[in-house]
């Protein structure tokens, strides 16, 4: 979880979190950080699927055919 002991609040500018409350802000942060990646991955998808003149429903099948079979 990355949490270091010995740096006052006043230090790092941060409010104090529960546990639990810490734990879950951890995984908000990270699931916003997945979001972001799968919008750029979608956008440059979409982006190789038109300068082909693929349909973009037709690059996804043959992308996940090919994840499938790795």
């Amino acid at each position: 979880l990355e949490m270091q002991r010995g740096q006052r609040k006043s230090e790092t500018g941060l409010e104090h979190l529960e546990r639990n409350d810490f734990i879950l802000k951890k995984q908000e942060a990270k699931n916003q950080a997945l979001r972001e990646d799968r919008d750029n991955m979608l956008s440059t998808l979409k982006s190789i699927g038109n300068a082909m003149d693929i349909k973009e429903e037709d690059l996804i099948i043959k992308i996940l055919q090919f994840v499938m079979q790795q």
